[in-house]
């Protein structure tokens, strides 16, 4: 059918910027960034992303984003019990923001011009299935849990059962719509994880120092084995889109238009048929060592 359909992604940009080029180089300008974001309200260690779905089908719209429950949770399994870089791949206690928060968090940073947008024109049925896979997410399983109560950046709400974290939930959110944006391979943050660096309930209770994170240049790019020698980790990086959708949104107003803020643009993917969720959410291939207590929990 016609009719209004809109989704919209917004990002929200990191407190001060994050480098993931080396473990030494993430601990840094992670630690960076939480110091600044102590005192400030409204602000975000790794940057946020969030999204906004509007449509003839719903009542009112409909705000979502994903955050953990603890905001402190992930830097004091770091800091104090010295999980090492095993936080990326942690089960967190995870919850849905409200919509006033996400409001709130929004109009703050746009005028600390720290967000970005893009707005996506879709179809009834790429609004159906978006309501169908958040009604799967937060549908409780087993043990009373919803998917949606763990939080973790190396989820993928498209696994069954899997928890997100911000940007996989909005990913996931458009892969379901049927939206493959071209070059979203740049938005991704990809290494191997040296196990040396992973400590925590994951590695038999290992304790990882801070000064070695600090001291450590490289991520694993030797000849070992997965799960033995390092850990395969990825996750959109809100930073990355952030950046790109700015990049983007300047080139097509270098053309005489000015510089909004906050920057953005409109795609129209009226004419995308969605598959059907049955089709796209799968187990996860082959749960790493450090997904895997994840799913025991379950």
């Amino acid at each position: 059918g016609s009719g209004f359909h809109e989704l919209t992604i917004y990002v929200i940009d990191a407190e001060s910027p994050i480098s993931w080029e080396s473990p030494s180089a993430l601990y840094r300008t992670v630690k960076r960034s939480f110091i600044k974001s102590i005192l400030q309200r409204h602000s975000h260690v790794l940057g946020h992303m969030i999204f906004f779905l509007e449509s003839d089908l719903l009542k009112e719209p409909l705000w979502m984003g994903m955050t953990m429950r603890y905001n402190l949770e992930m830097l004091t399994q770091v800091f104090f019990k010295k999980a090492g870089l095993s936080v990326l791949f942690f089960p967190f206690k995870g919850k849905l923001e409200s919509r006033n928060l996400l409001e709130s968090d929004l109009k703050f940073n746009i005028k600390r011009k720290k967000v970005a947008f893009i707005t996506f024109h879709i179809n009834e049925r790429s609004v159906k299935e978006i309501l169908e896979f958040l009604s799967v997410f937060q549908t409780k399983g087993s043990e009373n849990r919803a998917p949606s109560d763990f939080y973790g950046p190396a989820y993928w709400p498209l696994f069954e059962g899997e928890g997100s974290s911000c940007s996989s939930l909005c990913m996931a959110v458009l892969e379901t719509a049927g939206i493959y944006m071209e070059g979203r391979e740049q938005w991704i943050e990809k290494m191997k994880i040296p196990l040396d660096l992973i400590g925590g309930d994951l590695n038999y209770g290992k304790k990882i120092a801070l000064r070695k994170i600090k001291r450590w240049k490289n991520w694993y790019n030797g000849k070992g084995k997965s799960d033995t020698d390092y850990i395969r980790f990825e996750v959109y990086d809100p930073i990355l889109l952030k950046k790109w959708i700015t990049q983007t949104a300047e080139r097509q107003s270098a053309n005489g238009g000015k510089r909004n803020n906050p920057p953005g643009f409109t795609l129209d993917y009226t004419e995308v048929q969605p598959l059907d969720l049955k089709s796209i959410m799968k187990k996860r291939p082959e749960t790493s060592l450090f997904i895997r207590p994840f799913y025991e929990k379950l």
